[in-house]
This record gives C-alpha cells, structure tokens and sequence, in this order.
C-alpha cells in the first residue's frame, strides 16, 4: 500500500506532499482511464478459449453431418417441427428477418457502417470492416463448396432453395459479423451500459435472422450453429490482428471528422434511411404473398 501523504504547513496554509509511491503515471492512469498508461493492459485470454473451444465444437460438427452421424437426424426432426409449426404471420415475419441477412441487405449495410465511420474520421475501423465482410464471405463460399452439403429437400422449403451449397449458413455467418463489426469497431466508446443493451438486441435479430432459414427449409439447423460458430471464430482472428495493427506503426491514424456533429448526424440518418429503403423494396416482393 502507498504510505501515507505528509501534511507540512507553511506561511500560506497547508502544502500537500504526495508520497513518492504515487507517480504521475499512477495518478494519471487512475483519473484518466482513457490514458495511453491504461490502455497497455494485456488483453484477456478467453476470447481465444472460447474461439478455440468453438473451433474443436465446429470440426465435430462438420464431422458429423460428413460421416451421416446422429446429427443428420436431429437435422430432420427440427426442421419437421419446424414445418409443422408453420403459420402464415410467421412465415412473413422469418421472410423479412431473411432478407436482413441476405447478400444485398448486407453490402448496403456495411456501405452505411463504412460511411458512418469515415464522416468520423475513423479510417483504420472503416477498413477493418470491409476487409472482414469480405473475406468472411469468401470463408463463406468457399467452405460450402468444399464440404458440399445438400439443401433440405425442395418440397419443405416456402421460397426457392439457393444454388450454393448448405453448409455453413451464409445467412447466419455474415450477419453475425456484421453485428461483431458494430460492437467491436463502431461503438467501442459507447458506455459499457448502451454497448450491453445494443448487443443484446443487435444478438436477437442475428438469432432471428439465421432461425428464419431453418424456418423456410432452405438450411439445416447444423448449417446455422455452423455459420455462428465460424463468425465468432473469425471475428476474434481478425480483430486480434486489427488490434496487432493498430499498434504497429503501419496503423492507418484517424482523421478529422468531416463537418460538424449535426451534419455526421443527418449523413449517418439518411444513410440508414437508404438500408432501411432496400430492405423494404424487397419484403415487398414477397414469393409468400404470390
């Protein structure tokens, strides 16, 4: 423990001598948490554990469905349940919770995250979501065709069965990410408090979104703990290297925001305006209205 501060007085009052144990440095990371001192703290370990143990969860899953193991049967008995729970409201609520994830929602969304953070001045976290979105599609893609799963059957399925392969969930791994990206790179500063109540809902829809393609017949529900498993495995890769990166000295620096906080507002409104218009424009071509 620090010794105790010594009182001395003097022709003026009071002096307050601090201990020799109370540096500056020590004061500063005390009352400036935000201080380059308190930010060298090493980072925790459990975001690896728990990516490694998703990592080990997600090759006994693949092994599984690849050998016809018992989890090809669990496969049909939810998605029977599924099928015989159908009613017509749910059905056009899990359709717009399936567009939330599909390629287009998601391009424009992640243009407006872009957006969002370049008006800011943040250039390095702009970057960072681009390059994650895109090499998480080709993660994507190219494990669905290497392990080649078939679809469920077509007569289960409410809307048309995509041409790519089913396994993993592209639905349920890219808006995974995408919800990552908001929690780790764009809101980071937020209060602990707003970024709980925001994950929080921001992990609903992502839920939603990769149960609805269960819900239509167009995934096992392997391929979507699949499509969870690898989003949470990829977010805690890239975001370690981002991290590595952001302390290097190849780190891109932030650049003044553009305008003021009232123009960043309306910019960052009218570009959710946009995404929300995309998302609309396609419920209303809804093949379960036909």
């Amino acid at each position: 423990m620090p010794r105790l501060s010594r009182l001395h007085s003097s022709r003026d009052g009071i002096l307050l001598q601090t201990s020799p144990c109370l540096t500056r440095s020590t004061m500063e990371r005390d009352t400036y948490p935000d201080a380059p001192e308190a930010r060298t703290r090493r980072p925790p370990a459990w975001p690896a554990g728990g990516a490694a143990v998703l990592a080990a969860a997600l090759v006994v899953l693949i092994v599984e469905v690849t050998a016809g193991g018992w989890l090809v049967d669990w496969d049909e008995r939810v998605t029977a349940v599924m099928v015989a729970g159908r009613t017509t409201s749910a059905s056009h609520v899990f359709w717009v919770f399936s567009l939330l994830g599909n390629t287009v929602s998601l391009i424009v969304a992640t243009a407006v995250l872009v957006v969002v953070l370049l008006i800011r001045g943040k250039r390095a976290p702009a970057m960072f979501s681009v390059v994650t979105m895109a090499s998480a599609s080709g993660l994507s893609y190219g494990l669905k065709e290497l392990l080649a799963r078939s679809r469920p059957p077509a007569a289960e399925a409410l809307i048309a069965l995509p041409e790519s392969q089913s396994l993993p969930s592209g639905h349920a791994l890219m808006m995974t990410v995408f919800v990552g990206l908001i929690l780790l790179v764009a809101v980071r500063a937020w209060p602990r408090a707003a970024r709980v109540v925001l994950g929080g809902a921001l992990s609903v829809v992502a839920a939603c979104v990769g149960v609805s393609r269960v819900y239509l017949g167009v995934h096992w529900a392997s391929d979507v703990i699949a499509g969870w498993c690898l989003a949470a495995i990829w977010l805690t890769l890239v975001f370690t290297v981002f991290r590595v990166w952001e302390g290097s000295r190849y780190a891109v620096s932030d650049a003044r925001g553009m305008g003021g906080v009232r123009f960043r507002a309306l910019v960052a409104a009218l570009s959710v305006l946009v995404w929300v218009a995309v998302v609309v424009v396609e419920a209303l071509a809804d093949p379960l209205l036909a």
